[in-house]
C-alpha cells in the first residue's frame, strides 16, 4: 500500500512540475512509463579500450 501511495504522491508531483513548465500534467504520467520503457534499452555509445590490462578472477580486498 505503501508503494502504491508513493507512485501516486511522485506522479502528482512530476505532474505539478510539468504544468508549471507549461505542459499538460498527462505528459507526466507519459514521460514516466517511457523512463521505465527505456530502462530496459541499452545503447552502447562508446567502446572504451584498456590500456592497462583488465585483471579478473581476483578477488580485491580494499577495506581490510
Amino acid at each position: 500500500m505503501l508503494v502504491v501511495l508513493f507512485i501516486l504522491v511522485s506522479i502528482n508531483i512530476s505532474g505539478m512540475a510539468f504544468r508549471k513548465l507549461g505542459f499538460p500534467p498527462e505528459y507526466s504520467v507519459y514521460f514516466l512509463f517511457l523512463s521505465l520503457l527505456g530502462n530496459y534499452v541499452n545503447f552502447h555509445v562508446k567502446k572504451v579500450i584498456s590500456r592497462v590490462p583488465v585483471i579478473s578472477g581476483k578477488v580485491l580486498e580494499i577495506y581490510s
